[in-house]
C-alpha cells in the first residue's frame, strides 16, 4: 500500500509544506500536475455532488435552482415583489379586519366602500335612506317588517305606474281598470261572469244546488245549472275513474276503433244484470274471453245458434285457435267428483226424452242408450256413410253387418240355445275370421266350415274340415288340456327337462308348440324332454341360438320320435360327431304330437 502511495506521490508535484493551510482541502489543479489548497467554508463533512445534506448553509443569491420541496419560506421577508400592504395582509386571517378579499370570502365590517357595481341579491340591509332617484328594478321586501311604501294617492301611484291608469276612487272599480264594475255582489255565494258587452258590468249567477253542474248557456246567455247524475268528482274526457254503477238509457259509444271497456283492477264485475238479451260484437269477427274459466248460471242454461243450418260450415263450431292445430273437446269433473258424462236427448224439453249418454266413471266408460221419466229406451245403432253396420236392440241382440235377416254375426242371449253362438250367411259354408285377438266362448260351438285365428278358448268343438293357425284350448272334460285337430296333438302343459342337459336346466314355457331352455351346468351330448301323452309321438325341432349366434358349428337333431311321453334329441359337430352342450347355451324348442 505505502509503495502504491509513493507512485501516486510521484506523479505530482508537492506542496511546499503544510505551514499556513490549516483548515484547507488539498485539491488537484485543472491541469493534473500539482496539488494545491483550497480555503474551505463552513465546517463539519466534505460535500459531495449528489444528494448532500446541509446544516444551516448561507446559501447567498444562487444563479439558479427549482423550490419545488422547500417549505417554510415566510411572506413576510421571503417573497419580494409584492405591492404595499400585500404581504402584512396576507398574513391576515380570512374575515378578520385587514384580510384580503377572496372569491366567496367573507367581507367582515369594511370601514367603508362605495358599492356601484355590487350585484346579487342581499340577505338583509340595516336601516338605512335610498337617496334620490335610485333605481329600484325589483319587489322590496322586509325581513323583520312589513314592506311598508308610506302614504300615497291614486294620482301619484297613477303617474308612478306607467301601464294604465287601474285606480280609481269611485265605489266601484270598472272593467277596464281590471273590476267588475259593481261596487257589490247582489247575491251571497253566486258566481259573477262577464256582462253583456265588453266593458258592462259583471252579471251575478245564483249559487246551484248540491246536485248541480254548471252548464255553458250558449252565445249572449249565461251559464245554466243543470241537474246532475251520480255523485262524486266530475267526470273528464281521458281515463276516468267511476267508482259506483253507470246506467245509460241508450249506449256508449267511442270513436276509437279499440275501446278497452271496465279494462281496470276490479277482480269481480258484474254487468247487464237485468238484461233478458245481450249483444255483443258484429256478425262477423272474432269475440275473444281472455278468464280461463267461464261459470254460468246453474239453472236452465243454454248455449243457443244456427245449429241446424243447411251449410256444415255456418254451423256453430267448435275449433282450435292454434293454426293448423287438432280440436280437443275435454269434459271434466270439478273437485273429488270422478264422474263425466255427455248426454245428446231427442226432445227440445228434455223431458220424457230418450238419451244417448257417455259417462265415464272409477270403474267403467259407458256408452249408454237410456231415458228419463216416461221416454222411451231406443236401439244403439252404428253405421257407416248412414248405412247400419252394427245394432243393439233394447233386449240386448247384437246385429253386425245390417239390418238383414241373415246378419253377418247374431247372438240370442236368451231363449233355447243360450250356449250357441249361431254363425249364418248367405255363404254354404261361412268362415269365422279372427285376426290378432281371441275368441272365446262359454258354451259349444258348432262348426260347418273353417275356423281360423289367432286362438280359440271355449267349450266344446264339433266339425270335421275345422283348422286353427293359433293355439287352441278347451274346457270340456273330454280335452281339458289338448284340443284334436286333424289328428295333431299340442298341450297347454309346459315340458320339463328329463337328463341330459346338466345340472339346474331351465325352462320358460306356456305349453308344447314352442318353448326356451338353458342349458345347465356339466351337460352331456344328448337330452330327455318330458312331454304330456300323445296318441303315437312327439316330433320335434330344436335350434341352438348360442351356437348359432357365436359361430360354432353345431347342429341338435331328434333321435327319436316313437316314445309317447318322451323327446330325444343330440348335439352334432360339423363332421357328424356327438359333442356335449356348453353351459348356458339356449334351445328354442317346437314339439307337434302325431
Amino acid at each position: 500500500m505505502r509503495a502504491e502511495f509513493a507512485l501516486i506521490a510521484a506523479g505530482f508535484t508537492k506542496l511546499a509544506g503544510y505551514t499556513g493551510n490549516g483548515g484547507k482541502a488539498v485539491l488537484i489543479n485543472a491541469g493534473g500536475t500539482a496539488q494545491e489548497a483550497v480555503t474551505c467554508t463552513g465546517t463539519g463533512n466534505v460535500v459531495r455532488a449528489t444528494s448532500p445534506t446541509l446544516t444551516t448553509p448561507l446559501l447567498g443569491t444562487p444563479t439558479s435552482g427549482t423550490l419545488t420541496n422547500c417549505t417554510g419560506l415566510p411572506i413576510s421577508a421571503g417573497v419580494s415583489g409584492l405591492g404595499t400592504g400585500i404581504a402584512t395582509a396576507l398574513a391576515v386571517n380570512s374575515g378578520s379586519a385587514g384580510a384580503p378579499v377572496l372569491f366567496n370570502g367573507a367581507l367582515g365590517t369594511p370601514t367603508s366602500g362605495v358599492a356601484t357595481n355590487l350585484t346579487g341579491t342581499a340577505s338583509g340591509l340595516t336601516a338605512g335612506n335610498v337617496t334620490t332617484n335610485a333605481n329600484l328594478t325589483g319587489h322590496i321586501t322586509s325581513t323583520g317588517n312589513a314592506a311598508v311604501l308610506g302614504s300615497f294617492t291614486a294620482a301619484q301611484l297613477n303617474t308612478a305606474i306607467s301601464d294604465a291608469d287601474i285606480i280609481t276612487t269611485a265605489a266601484s272599480v270598472t272593467v277596464a281598470q281590471g273590476g267588475t264594475g259593481r261596487a257589490t255582489s247582489t247575491t251571497a255565494y253566486g258566481l259573477l261572469a262577464a256582462g253583456t258587452t265588453a266593458t258592462g258590468a259583471h252579471q251575478t249567477l245564483a249559487a246551484g244546488a248540491a246536485t248541480e253542474i254548471l252548464v255553458g248557456g250558449g252565445a249572449s246567455a249565461l251559464p245554466v245549472w243543470t241537474t246532475a247524475t251520480g255523485t262524486g268528482a266530475p267526470v273528464r274526457a281521458v281515463a276516468p275513474v267511476f267508482t259506483g254503477g253507470i246506467t245509460t238509457s241508450t249506449s256508449i259509444t267511442t270513436p276509437s276503433t279499440t275501446f278497452a271497456l271496465l279494462n281496470e283492477t276490479a277482480t269481480t264485475i258484474n254487468a247487464f244484470g237485468a238484461a233478458t238479451a245481450i249483444n255483443v260484437g258484429a256478425a262477423t269477427g272474432t269475440l275473444t274471453l281472455n278468464n280461463p274459466t267461464i261459470s254460468l248460471p246453474t239453472l236452465a242454461t243454454r248455449i243457443t245458434g244456427d245449429m241446424s243450418n243447411a251449410t256444415d260450415s255456418n254451423r256453430p263450431t267448435y275449433q282450435s285457435s292454434t293454426t293448423n292445430g287438432m280440436t280437443i273437446l275435454n269434459i271434466a269433473p270439478n273437485g273429488t267428483s270422478n264422474i263425466s258424462a255427455l248426454n245428446l236427448y231427442q226432445k227440445s224439453s228434455m223431458v220424457d226424452s230418450p238419451i244417448i249418454s257417455m259417462y265415464t266413471n272409477v270403474t267403467v266408460n259407458t256408452i249408454d242408450s237410456t231415458r228419463n221419466g216416461t221416454g222411451t229406451s231406443l236401439p244403439l245403432v252404428l253405421s257407416i256413410q248412414g248405412a247400419e253396420k252394427c245394432r243393439i236392440a233394447t233386449d240386448g241382440t247384437t246385429t253386425l253387418g245390417g239390418t238383414s235377416a241373415l246378419p253377418a254375426l247374431k247372438v240370442i242371449p236368451g231363449g233355447g240355445n243360450v250356449n250357441w253362438v249361431t254363425i249364418t250367411g248367405s255363404a254354404t259354408n261361412p268362415t269365422i275370421g279372427v285376426s290378432g285377438g281371441n275368441l272365446a266362448l262359454a258354451g259349444a260351438v258348432n262348426v260347418s266350415g273353417a275356423i281360423s285365428g289367432a286362438s280359440y278358448s271355449g267349450g266344446a268343438i264339433s266339425g270335421t274340415t275345422g283348422t286353427f293357425s293359433g293355439a287352441v284350448t278347451s274346457t270340456s272334460s273330454s280335452f281339458s288340456t289338448t284340443l284334436s285337430a286333424n289328428n295333431l296333438l299340442a298341450s297347454t302343459t309346459a315340458p320339463t327337462v328329463a337328463s341330459g342337459l346338466g345340472t339346474s336346466p331351465t325352462v320358460t314355457a306356456n305349453g308344447t308348440a314352442a318353448f326356451k331352455v338353458v342349458v345347465g351346468t356339466n351337460p352331456t351330448n344328448n337330452g330327455l324332454i318330458t312331454m304330456p301323452a300323445a296318441t303315437n309321438g312327439w316330433v320335434a325341432k330344436i335350434q341352438n341360438l348360442t351356437a348359432a349366434s357365436s359361430g360354432r358349428a353345431e347342429w341338435v337333431k331328434q333321435t327319436s320320435s316313437s316314445n309317447t311321453t318322451l323327446v330325444t334329441f343330440s348335439n352334432f359337430n360339423a363332421t357328424m360327431g356327438n359333442v356335449n352342450f356348453t353351459a348356458g347355451d339356449v334351445l328354442f324348442i317346437s314339439c307337434i304330437a302325431f
